[in-house]
């Protein structure tokens, strides 16, 4: 598995990392980290992530593959609810300012109550 910023995929071509390796760990603001081994062998320091360049670049063509996913707060789901009830109706408005056809009063109501809920 790879885990870049907490972010982890195991499906990864890792065949150019010896399997004793367990870990490496980078820092790249310090430009050192280390290589830790399942093995025995003493953790070995690096300065350069460079030789596992092709593993970060395929973990970031993963991530860049993944939906942005967006969690709404309750208030965001209510006004956008609103915001699309409003933009549906808003054909009311303009026939009632070209034509003087009134405004159904269900559709007054409700369009009140929906521009009450927006935040």
């Amino acid at each position: 598995m790879v885990v870049i910023d907490g972010l982890g995929f195991d499906s990864l071509d890792l065949s150019t990392i010896s399997s004793t390796t367990h870990a490496i760990q980078f820092d790249t603001a310090a430009s050192t980290g280390h290589i830790e081994y399942n093995d025995g062998t003493a953790t070995e320091a690096i300065t350069s992530i460079t030789p596992y360049q092709s593993i970060i670049n395929a973990h970031q063509a993963l991530k860049d593959a993944q939906p942005l996913i967006v969690e709404l707060t309750a208030q965001e789901v209510i006004n956008n609810d609103s915001r699309v009830y409003l933009t549906s109706t808003d054909w009311y408005i303009t026939r009632h300012a070209e034509t003087a056809v009134a405004v159904p009063a269900d559709v007054t109501t409700a369009r009140a109550a929906a521009r009450a809920a927006i935040v």
